[in-house]
């Protein structure tokens, strides 16, 4: 995403799977050609020590 004023927050779910939750985030925004992409992000945290791990 190239505009950052463009952002819009699509979704953001989570699912707890034993000691860890898993977060997606989903949103859009426009790119240097100006053309609406959709992406997602993700990110897992561990309950015990908080550890995040972010994928792209």
């Amino acid at each position: 995403m190239d505009e950052p004023r463009s952002f819009e927050h699509i979704e953001t779910r989570f699912g707890i799977n034993g000691s860890y939750v898993g977060i997606v985030m989903t949103y859009k925004g426009k790119d240097s050609y100006r053309g609406t992409v959709t992406k997602s992000i993700k990110a897992k945290v561990n309950l015990k020590d908080s550890l995040v791990l972010v994928e792209q």
